[in-house]
């Protein structure tokens, strides 16, 4: 088994796991979807082209996509097997659709100028989709 030195006390550190720094960029983008999601309605810009073009729905399925895709990504390079990657993967999906959910919750009972949308929902399912499919295709291999 491959084993590195981790600078900072020199014990040997197994590379079956992902390092836990390596998630550091998807908690950022985490943060920043969290942000982005609660933001006041008066605060989210409205042009009538954005309507006509859903550029809210778009917004969305990018933000779920690439949080799927920045959590996968530490998983890319581990020795955890490709049948533990790929459940790991499903959940990482359902999860970023749960949150998807509970963030419209949000937006109903707590962020001003907000609503529930089903809309949204959808939007988020299907960012997450498209983040679990890349996983699939380009992380897992």
């Amino acid at each position: 088994m491959l084993h590195w030195l981790d600078n900072m006390n020199d014990t040997p550190i197994s590379t079956s796991r992902p390092r836990i720094f390596l998630f550091i960029p998807a908690l950022i983008w985490w943060a920043i979807s969290f942000w982005l999601l609660t933001l006041p309605g008066s605060k989210v810009p409205a042009y009538p082209w954005m309507e006509n073009l859903a550029i809210d729905k778009w917004a969305h399925i990018f933000i779920f996509a690439v949080f799927c895709m920045a959590f996968y990504w530490p998983l890319k390079n581990t020795k955890v097997s490709l049948t533990t990657r790929k459940r790991w993967f499903l959940a990482i999906a359902l999860m970023g659709c749960g949150y998807g959910i509970a963030m419209e919750f949000v937006q109903k009972y707590y962020v001003i100028n907000r609503a529930f949308e089903l809309g949204d929902i959808l939007a988020d399912t299907i960012g997450c989709a498209v983040g679990w499919w890349w996983g699939r295709r380009y992380a897992l291999q």
